[in-house]
């Protein structure tokens, strides 16, 4: 199973409400993408995830609730009431139960399974024809037994198909989502991003 990394745009970040901050942080815990890492492209800076356990399941995911994320500014937490012994309600708090469920239905119901993103297409290729000419020795003659070997036809050609790469499996699958450019995944992090070192 491929693994990837998944970068989610620093300013997405900090430009995200308490809501909608509380679902992405639960759902990057609920993939165990681990802590991520600062990297810098130009002027943007994005927390990337890198672990070799990170799949394509989990980038799609990641992907849809990113997405959905526009869904959730004004999502009401489901609460519940917390009662005494005595059977009465003393507290009422956040229903993370209930929460979770919401947001776990809500990408269930709306990502694309990586299984059926296509990553490869075929395409024909023109090859030289391959024959097969026998291998004669400095006067032009037969060995005894004779020796062929095969050569490439210097005129004749024929078409076949060939499987040919759509691009990085990590990146397809993203987009397959729909998911919005604060999102960004490949499978390894991208030569024109360099690590924020910590003061």
């Amino acid at each position: 199973m491929a693994s990837a990394v998944i970068g989610i745009k620093k300013t997405a970040w900090q430009n995200a409400n308490d809501t909608q901050r509380t679902i992405l942080r639960w759902g990057m815990a609920k993939l165990d993408l681990g802590q991520p890492a600062e990297y810098k492209q130009g002027n943007t800076r994005w927390f990337v995830f890198s672990d070799w356990r990170i799949t394509l399941e989990d980038v799609a995911r990641l992907g849809t609730l990113v997405k959905g994320l526009a869904a959730f500014p004004n999502y009401q937490f489901p609460m519940k009431d917390i009662l005494d012994r005595d059977g009465n309600v003393f507290d009422t708090v956040v229903d993370k139960a209930a929460t979770k469920a919401d947001v776990v239905s809500y990408v269930q119901s709306n990502w694309v399974d990586p299984a059926v993103v296509p990553l490869t297409e075929l395409v024909d290729v023109t090859v030289p024809v391959r024959v097969r000419v026998e291998v004669l020795d400095e006067n032009g003659n037969s060995f005894d037994p004779p020796t062929f070997h095969w050569v490439d036809h210097p005129i004749d050609t024929h078409v076949v198909q060939r499987e040919q790469s759509l691009g990085d499996p990590a990146t397809l699958v993203l987009a397959a989502q729909g998911a919005p450019a604060a999102i960004a995944a490949a499978g390894r992090v991208p030569d024109a991003w360099t690590a924020v070192e910590v003061p």
